[in-house]
């Protein structure tokens, strides 16, 4: 730290404009920084006890954040208005709790995450920081947005800490969320820097200051995760069961009780529902969602208040052995694993199982993901749903424009003047114009190759250039289409699903194609 302090000592940034290389360095020193502060933040604490408490928290901050998921929409939307910082409502939400979750235990965390969010509100309003949150609707969004940060704080508590120091469950928001706040998601924000960078030739930022307080602004935003901070697949996941064939109304799904919101047989029923949901894509016999199920299932009796789950190395090995095979076994543990070492590596990992004094920790949220994550690999490699997912983004793509007052032209293929035919996504007309739509569903793994900025770069400029020349076709052929509908205008675009870095204004990303539809 003491290093980059001095690099920059004595230097004031008024209104410099970097890029290229340079830009690199200056935002890679802030990142280098912010994880050095960090980790100095984390010494003082007892390892044991925060690693504990950040598990206990994090359970609670995760069934808050799901809450939207286990009551009827209207019961939410009188739950999202319940304001923050205002005692007196403690009582009335804790009475609306119970009336949906008659049990305790659950209503205590969750009363607990209301009054610690309250509270860290507070203090940062009394700094001068106003996050933005006044009820419990915003209160979920905002942890929503710092989840991935909290589930890396584990592995960083047995990295970094080597201190006496505890802390108490009441008090946990108060002294963690900062340091999250200030170092983590500033860090965040500080790689899509160095992302665009990668992608674009022309980008700049402006930096004001002296480092390490310094503002930064730049030529170009971008946003890479879809509502409520979703990472995209082929299909929007929200709504995903109405748009795929499958046979879920034969599904039997295990009775979940009432009065939980995360639990162990949620994650059996997932497994159930993903294997039913996907099975024209013969998901039930991909070989590592099997094996990997069953891995699950043997875990029952190390599942602890049907959330945790701690099983010892050797005890481990042995079910991997036992479903895996010996020479496999080695090799499987390795996958499961959540890195120590890399911020990068740790903040994109879904492996679920963290190595703590001779036992592994997992919980029934990390193990939800991970199925998840392996199904998505599957699927994004499935020539079978690669199809069937573009004619299902082709669909959802109309739906949008219907609502938004578009009419939908039943145009797929025009004989064109070599008498083949040339085919056609999506058509629609509002306003005596011609909108044509080339839908694009080209798999980008986001996560990833965020830890190779020039892979991305790479990547990125590939698809932009695909979009650019589909663009050009689309303009070259242009005239069947006027020539079928009879009008004199024609728009053409191109939506991908996946978000791209690019300044054609003609090609949309899906995340923001609602509202680029309303001004278009």
């Amino acid at each position: 730290m003491d290093n980059l302090i001095k690099k920059y000592e004595g230097k004031e940034f008024k209104n410099q404009l970097f890029e290229g290389s340079s830009l690199n360095e200056v935002v890679s020193d802030l990142i280098e920084f912010n994880l050095l502060c960090f980790s100095e933040s984390l010494k003082k604490y007892d390892k044991t006890n925060l690693f504990d408490m950040t598990g206990r928290m994090v359970r609670g901050i995760e069934e808050f954040i799901n809450l939207l998921n286990e009551i009827k929409i209207e019961k939410f939307m009188e739950l999202a208005q319940f304001p923050l910082s205002k005692p007196e409502y403690v009582k009335k939400l804790e009475r609306f709790l119970f009336n949906n979750f008659p049990d305790s235990k659950l209503v205590g965390r969750l009363i607990n995450i209301y009054m610690q969010l309250s509270a860290y509100k507070d203090a940062s309003k009394m700094l001068g920081i106003d996050l933005e949150f006044n009820n419990v609707g915003e209160g979920i969004a905002y942890l929503q947005s710092r989840r991935i940060y909290l589930h890396t704080l584990q592995p960083m508590i047995l990295k970094y800490c080597e201190g006496n120091e505890k802390i108490s469950s009441e008090d946990f928001l108060l002294a963690i969320f900062p340091l999250i706040e200030i170092h983590l998601f500033a860090i965040g924000n500080l790689t899509s820097y160095l992302e665009i960078n990668h992608a674009l030739e022309d980008y700049q930022i402006r930096v004001n200051g002296t480092f390490p307080d310094l503002s930064l602004s730049s030529n170009y935003t971008h946003n890479s995760l879809e509502f409520f901070f979703l990472s995209p697949t082929r299909i929007p996941f929200p709504g995903i069961a109405k748009h795929i064939p499958n046979k879920l109304s034969d599904l039997r799904l295990q009775e979940l009780e009432k009065n939980k919101i995360l639990s162990y047989k949620e994650c059996l029923t997932q497994i159930d529902y993903l294997e039913k949901l996907f099975d024209e894509y013969d998901l039930k016999d991909h070989i590592a969602f099997v094996l990997f199920s069953k891995l699950i299932k043997e875990l029952s009796k190390n599942v602890y208040y049907d959330y945790y789950i701690v099983v010892s190395k050797k005890e481990l090995m042995k079910k991997l052995k036992k479903i895996f095979g010996k020479q496999k076994a080695n090799e499987t543990y390795a996958q499961l694993i959540i890195p120590k070492n890399d911020f990068v590596k740790i903040i994109n990992s879904s492996r679920p199982f963290i190595y703590f004094q001779k036992n592994l920790y997992s919980t029934i949220y990390q193990l939800n993901r991970f199925i998840f994550y392996i199904t998505q690999d599957f699927l994004s490699k499935n020539k079978k749903f690669q199809i069937n997912s573009g004619f299902i983004f082709e669909k959802i793509i109309k739906e949008e424009l219907t609502k938004n007052s578009f009419s939908i032209k039943n145009i797929t293929r025009l004989k064109n003047e070599h008498e083949t035919f040339s085919e056609f996504d999506v058509v629609a007309t509002k306003n005596q114009i011609i909108y044509n739509f080339q839908c694009k569903n080209n798999y980008l793994d986001i996560s990833h190759i965020k830890e190779d900025y020039e892979k991305f770069g790479t990547e990125n400029r590939n698809l932009v250039k695909m979009y650019e020349k589909a663009y050009v076709k689309e303009k070259k052929r242009e005239n069947l289409l006027l020539d079928k509908l009879k009008l004199k205008y024609i728009k053409h675009y191109v939506i991908t699903k996946f978000p791209v870095i690019t300044r054609k204004p003609y090609i949309i990303t899906y995340q923001n194609f609602e509202d680029r539809i309303k001004s278009i």
